[in-house]
């Protein structure tokens, strides 16, 4: 019977690994294991037969589940499993894997957080600690991670617990994080995650002298690395060096993935501080042309241009440059093109570039509405935009992922 549910799966799946399994297991020979481990073409297969192991022991099928965790011998956590489903042998499987490095392994299915925890109440070592707060890590039992991780101290000598002790000291807002990240850039000098992490860490506690320090090193020692590219723009832009920003944007090639859009935001915004600053010095039609290469959406960012993009922000100081060049009517028509590409949420900084627009057109009845969503709204953004349209220097600036550009329009709307 087996045989024959084999052959179905086969024929309806040709390379299901599932089936490619039963078939080892039924000849179960040097070359049944070479075509077995040979029929993995993706870039992790010791997860698919970590899979597999654990689909076998969730069936109660301990000896087919060992054999699959027979065939990663140098898996930190196959071994595991295999202490867990062997207790006769435990002692050696668990010594085998505390030798094993801890590089690149992630534990993170619900099944093995039992082996772990039998690991860790059966031999005391660092690695078994750090992998069961790994996996309690992926199930968001940050809690017990924690305790965990603190349990190991300083024993760990590997630069990529500190780093992740770091993670799970910003998560849950410890006050560890920039001695954990020291601590990993002493293991580890030469290694840009690092570097990256510190840099981050700066920025997010608004020590821009610091994280421009640290990502004027990095971008020198890591060329053509694109984070540390973006982050070294983001602390040039955070430290009001729109110049030098914008003359680097212009150079990086960001690699598209999902959700890459910070390179696109980065490449605005040093447009948008330049063209003030060059607004500031009555330079208006240098600042509109920067404000026309704004607009565009280069390939080396990392991301299309979306159908209807948002650029209001941009619009605004193109009205704002005519207005001050005396060209009302010009700067009208682009006023209301702001108020017609449609209604944004109050705690948007959005609603800044409208309101403005409404008092500049006179619109009393959208101004009337956008104050009022606006003070109902009570959100940080939305009492920021008030102060400045009520004529209040605010230095109380909202962060998030508007931080540059709510820190450039408080500054160009206190001048």
């Amino acid at each position: 019977p087996v045989e024959k549910y084999t052959k179905q799966l086969f024929e309806i799946d040709p390379l299901n690994h599932f089936a490619r399994f039963e078939k080892y297991l039924r000849n179960q020979s040097e070359k049944s294991k070479k075509d077995f481990a040979d029929g993995f073409q993706n870039e992790l297969p010791e997860q698919n037969i970590l899979e597999i192991g654990v689909h076998y022991a969730n069936l109660s099928l301990k000896e087919e589940s060992a054999l699959a965790f027979d065939l990663l011998p140098n898996n930190a956590i196959a071994n595991i499993w295999l202490a867990y489903l062997q207790p006769q042998n435990k002692e050696n499987y668990l010594q085998k894997a505390d030798l094993i490095s801890s590089e690149y392994v992630f534990p993170f299915r619900r099944e093995t957080i039992a082996a772990l925890e039998s690991a860790s109440e059966y031999k005391s070592a660092w690695k078994f600690n750090y992998y069961l707060a790994l996996n309690y890590w992926a199930k968001g039992r940050f809690t017990e991670a924690d305790e965990l991780m603190k349990a190991c101290g300083q024993e760990p000598d590997h630069f990529a617990f500190y780093l992740a002790r770091a993670d799970l000291s910003e998560k849950l807002n410890n006050e560890d994080e920039l001695s954990e990240l020291t601590k990993a850039s002493q293991m580890a000098p030469s290694e840009w995650r690092i570097d990256n992490r510190l840099i981050a860490y700066y920025l997010e506690k608004g020590e821009n002298e610091k994280a421009l320090k640290a990502s004027s090193k990095a971008f020198k020692k890591y060329p053509l690395n694109n984070s540390i590219e973006s982050k070294h723009v983001k602390a040039l832009l955070q430290a009001g060096q729109g110049k030098s920003a914008l003359k680097i944007i212009q150079t990086i090639n960001i690699l598209p993935f999902e959700g890459a859009s910070e390179g696109r935001s980065l490449y605005e915004n040093a447009h948008l501080m330049v063209a003030v600053d060059l607004m500031k010095s009555k330079k208006y039609d240098k600042a509109m042309e920067l404000l026309k290469e704004a607009e565009k959406w280069p390939e080396n960012m990392g991301v299309g241009k979306p159908y209807d993009p948002d650029h209001r922000a941009i619009d605004f100081l193109m009205a704002e440059a005519y207005r001050l060049k005396g060209n009302i009517k010009q700067a009208n028509q682009v006023y209301q093109q702001i108020l017609d590409y449609g209604n944004s949420r109050p705690s948007r900084i959005t609603a800044l570039f409208e309101l403005m627009s409404a008092k500049a057109l006179n619109d009393e009845d959208r101004l009337s509405s956008l104050i009022t969503e606006l003070e109902q709204d009570k959100g940080e953004v939305s009492k920021w935009v008030l102060s400045l349209y009520n004529g209040q220097t605010n230095e109380d600036i909202p962060g998030g992922r508007n931080e540059l550009k709510t820190k450039l329009f408080n500054s160009y709307f206190s001048k």
